[in-house]
């Protein structure tokens, strides 16, 4: 373990008004924990990360968590991302993960995620480890990319990078159209768009984010005034590369975690006049646990079921 946090900390505390419960305190200290693990790798071998998007936010508006934020987000620039991809696993504790389309035959996303466990884990041993949180945490990784310096190279690029975000998450909706299955029309179009082979057998969306991340790195190796994260809604995403030329250490919660030198370009980039809190939509259900709590309460329920069946 190697987050320390007082007894405090584990308490329901209303911060800028709205109330984070005790429960969502333990799976704030698991993650903080997850990266931890993750920062120790990187300062092993070489790799800079910087906090990103809500997590950049956090540090530089609120000292920590943006308190009806539930995750944490990291980039790093390409090569350090490639970098950490090549030794993360052999790293991490054995209980650890890294999701990533390479590794995972589960994983559809184009980023990768480094999660503390990949199941949900109630036994005294799991609870003292991440600090009372039995449920599955993460810290999102994304990579910063070169674009382009001729306008017309860096358009195109990003249209077809978002156009990828665009169409996988309509997948369900073009099944729902094709009777269960993508359009055949569909799937030849973005053949043809992409120039790539899509096994029909294989999983539609797994093949969208590996496109999408092949894409995204074309210019790897090359220093242009401009990057992008181009894994994300890349509208928000684009910066100067001097932006991330440097670092500095702000405070986290109870640890200090690296932004961009220029962190504020990059969160006016991303969020406008940040500084005024909005309690914005997240782009999955608050809390993140909500479904696995489900899922673990209603395996619950069919094992009582059984065990009662068994007795009768």
């Amino acid at each position: 373990m190697l987050n320390i946090f007082s007894d405090n900390f584990f308490q329901d505390e209303t911060r800028e008004g709205f109330l984070v419960e005790a429960e969502m305190k333990h799976a704030w200290a698991a993650e903080l924990e997850v990266l931890a693990q993750i920062d120790k790798i990187c300062a092993e071998n070489g790799i800079m990360y910087y906090a990103d998007s809500g997590t950049l936010l956090g540090a530089v508006r609120h000292k920590g968590f943006i308190p009806w934020d539930d995750d944490m987000d990291i980039c790093m620039m390409r090569k350090d991302y490639i970098k950490f991809l090549s030794v993360a696993s052999k790293g991490l504790p054995s209980s650890m993960k890294l999701l990533s389309i390479e590794s995972s035959a589960d994983w559809d996303e184009a980023f990768v995620r480094v999660v503390n466990d990949t199941k949900v884990d109630f036994t005294e041993e799991h609870l003292k480890e991440w600090h009372g949180c039995p449920w599955i945490v993460g810290v999102d990784i994304f990579p910063l990319d070169a674009l382009p310096d001729n306008e017309e190279e860096k358009e195109a690029l990003l249209a077809l990078t978002d156009a990828l975000r665009l169409i996988k998450g309509n997948l369900s909706i073009m099944a729902a159209a094709g009777g269960g299955k993508v359009p055949e029309e569909e799937i030849a179009r973005i053949e043809e768009i992409y120039g790539i082979k899509i096994n029909r057998e294989g999983n539609l969306g797994r093949q969208l984010a590996w496109t999408r991340d092949k894409l995204a790195m074309s210019y790897l190796g090359e220093s242009g005034r401009l990057i992008g994260c181009l894994l994300y809604n890349v509208e928000y995403k684009i910066f100067e590369a001097d932006w991330f030329a440097k670092f500095r250490y702000m405070p986290f919660e109870n640890i200090h975690i690296p932004v961009p030198c220029n962190y504020d370009a990059v969160l006016r980039t991303v969020y406008g006049e940040y500084m005024i809190p909005v309690r914005g939509s997240s782009m999955h259900e608050y809390p993140f646990y909500s479904g696995q709590k489900r899922m673990w309460m209603e395996m619950q329920a069919g094992k009582n079921r059984e065990d009662g069946n068994d007795k009768t």
